[in-house]
């Protein structure tokens, strides 16, 4: 009655990234930051898309946390849903 949580490539690729040390892990996740980076350099013409993008998500944001205040005094209890994997330190937690 179980669902799967992933295919066996997923779990092998965390199970990989997660026995390795963390000057490796630091390593991988710079080189695709900096590769990211590049690539939208190289791709993207428009840049103003994704000032509307991101502004149109903090408005978003801030709307929600104005709506919560407003109808039940307390933001507590935001993101009780959201899972955040730690792939640094191996294992699921909430977020705070």
């Amino acid at each position: 009655m179980g669902k799967k949580r992933g295919s066996p490539v997923d779990m092998l690729f965390f199970t990989l990234l997660r026995r390795q040390s963390m000057k490796v892990k630091v390593f991988l996740a710079m080189t695709a930051f900096i590769s990211s980076l590049v690539a939208l350099r190289s791709f993207v013409q428009n840049y103003n898309n994704f000032f509307v993008a991101a502004e149109s998500v903090h408005a978003v944001g801030i709307i929600a946390l104005i709506w919560k205040l407003t109808t039940r005094k307390t933001c507590s209890g935001t993101n009780h849903h959201i899972r955040i994997p730690f792939f640094f330190e191996g294992s699921t937690q909430q977020a705070p």
